[in-house]
């Protein structure tokens, strides 16, 4: 049997409702993507654990010394709208 966990909080800040609720939506979205990429190439007979928040914070981190079209496609892979999601990701 096959089990896979997907790990995340949410906690109160100071950062806009909107702001927040703007991140956490795309950390949904990159979550779900990520879930269904592991699951793909894992067999039914393995268990992962998967933290979409951690994997996003940690490309997030990397965004930040990214250029160009490799910044821009990897904000498109994390989902992400405001251009602020130093900020706003703190904030998860």
């Amino acid at each position: 049997m096959k089990k896979l966990f997907l790990t995340g909080a949410i906690f109160a800040s100071s950062i806009s409702q909107a702001d927040t609720a703007s991140v956490a939506s795309a950390n949904n979205h990159f979550g779900f993507d990520l879930y269904q990429s592991v699951k793909e190439i894992k067999s039914d007979k393995e268990n992962v654990l998967v933290s979409p928040l951690s994997a996003m914070a940690a490309l997030t981190m990397t965004l930040n010394g990214a250029e160009g079209q490799t910044k821009q496609e990897m904000i498109d892979a994390l989902k992400l709208l405001d251009s602020d999601y130093n900020n706003s990701l703190s904030e998860l």
